[in-house]
């Protein structure tokens, strides 16, 4: 009986011990945006199961962490003045796995040929 009672013990502690590593936070995917487009900027993450809208002050960066999916953004550039212009990026994925997460930086810039494509965008888009 005491041989019993002691594998029955030892199995509840196994399983306490091995239900609080399983519950240890994975790291989240993140978006990473830094502006060097000298104006202020908004942006809109759409499309994944993560939306929203993020400012990015000129010269400033912002993260928000994210889920898994494919994404594109639109972003409002606005001067001093208040005149504002949009631009659509083309879509991209973040991963999200038990053994990967994606950590993506986007720098916001207006540059013809970027290594990330832009097109012109409506106010509606935004």
């Amino acid at each position: 009986m005491q041989k019993i009672f002691g594998r029955i013990l030892v199995s509840v502690v196994l399983a306490v011990i091995c239900s609080k590593g399983s519950t240890a936070q994975q790291p989240q995917p993140t978006i990473q945006f830094t502006n060097q487009s000298g104006d202020d900027a908004t942006v809109k993450l759409a499309g994944g199961p993560t939306t929203g809208y993020v400012d990015v002050v000129s010269g400033g960066s912002a993260s928000v962490a994210v889920r898994g999916g494919v994404y594109w953004i639109v972003t409002r550039y606005c001067d001093r003045r208040g005149a504002c212009s949009y631009s659509r990026g083309e879509s991209f994925v973040v991963t999200e796995s038990a053994y990967s997460v994606s950590r993506i930086h986007i720098t916001l810039h207006k540059v013809v040929n970027g290594n990330y494509r832009t097109d012109p965008a409506s106010a509606r888009e935004f």
